[in-house]
């Protein structure tokens, strides 16, 4: 075979082969710089574990871009202090807003990864991020953290544990031997301790003699069925208690705040009463008195003739009065109607009268 065909060949296969490893890189995104226009924005972690050079960018799960720098911010004076600055390239067709948030995720294998999410913030800009933006970053809770956390808990919780268990240790011990002198004690006084059980065996057959009378048994079920009619009547008398109350405060509540007046006025009172009471004693020995007027009136039986005939007189002149009374109103009528019948002077004066 010529020499010449042989490089040609060779020649040939390794430039199939560059075409080929630079169509696979580009196919895979090692290298989009090469073929992507991007810009670059700074993003600022508290801590950033796990991000890399080349650690991949994110939004909503769709590769966007990779980080192409990680290094310490540095404060005023500019020297570095415990924040970190994460550089990453985007693709240009990408836009990202500033209500995106950047988080750093790991999974459980400690591969780390920027992730823009959509923010609920309503005051959050909605302006693209451009080239040279710098961000504030946040840093999601990894699994393994969960994991190493619940390490730290575990422990504390083991020896929470073991020092529960010392003092249950303890506190058996210290029942062990209260066991013993309850033991002890339940020996010394074991007569006594038969002695008020026989007695409480006693007490229960006296009760339940008791207890077992029918007749005791039908009263008591009988209570038990009028307890809500005694109920309602307690309700009424303690209602009426009440009421009684509050009246004997109002009568008191007068005496309360005018007590002085009042007692005073109870005393003239009683004073006057006893004045009247002296008086009616005193007239009804007078009327008593066979010297009263009314005494002899009810003894004297002339008397008491006398007045029955003065009565009957006075009935019988009142009866002779009426007639002369209605004619004395009829001739005023008269005289009020044509007072031309009094004389000659009244006929002259023809007066209609006043009626």
């Amino acid at each position: 075979m010529d020499e010449r065909l042989m490089q040609f060949r060779v020649g040939m296969m390794v430039f199939a082969s560059l075409i080929i490893t630079a169509t696979l890189v580009m196919w895979f995104g090692e290298l989009p710089t090469l073929v992507h226009d991007d810009y670059t924005i700074e993003i600022v972690f508290d801590s950033a574990p796990g991000v890399t050079e080349d650690t991949p960018v994110r939004k909503s799960g769709i590769f966007i871009g990779r980080v192409t720098k990680v290094a310490f911010a540095k404060d005023a004076e500019g020297r570095e202090d415990t924040r970190v600055v994460v550089t990453a390239a985007i693709q240009a067709k990408r836009k990202l807003y500033h209500n995106e948030i950047c988080y750093v995720q790991s999974n459980l294998l400690g591969d780390a990864s920027l992730e823009f999410i959509r923010s609920d913030d309503p005051n959050l800009s909605t302006a693209p991020i451009l080239y040279g933006d710098k961000l504030k970053g946040r840093l999601k809770v990894s699994p393994m953290s969960l994991v190493e956390n619940w390490e730290d808990r575990i422990s504390d919780v083991m020896g929470t544990v073991n020092t529960a268990g010392k003092a249950l240790t303890t506190a058996s011990e210290d029942l062990g031997t209260a066991a013993k002198k309850v033991v002890s004690l339940l020996d010394e006084h074991k007569e006594d301790i038969d002695n008020a059980i026989a007695q409480a065996a006693t007490l229960t057959d006296s009760v339940n003699n008791i207890i077992g009378d029918p007749e005791i048994q039908a009263k008591l079920r009988q209570a038990v069925q009028d307890l809500p009619d005694t109920l309602n009547q307690m309700r009424d008398t303690m209602t009426l208690a009440k009421v009684n109350l509050e009246n004997l405060r109002n009568f008191t509540e007068p005496l309360g705040t005018e007590g002085k007046q009042r007692v005073d006025q109870i005393f003239r009172a009683a004073d006057q009463l006893e004045t009247l009471m002296t008086q009616m004693a005193l007239f009804s020995q007078k009327l008593n008195s066979r010297e009263g007027s009314l005494a002899m009136l009810i003894e004297d039986r002339q008397l008491y003739c006398r007045l029955n005939r003065a009565a009957r007189n006075i009935d019988e002149l009142t009866r002779q009065l009426k007639p002369i009374v209605a004619d004395a109103r009829v001739f005023s009528d008269k005289i009020a109607r044509h007072p031309e019948l009094l004389g000659v002077r009244g006929a002259m004066q023809r007066n209609p009268g006043i009626k």
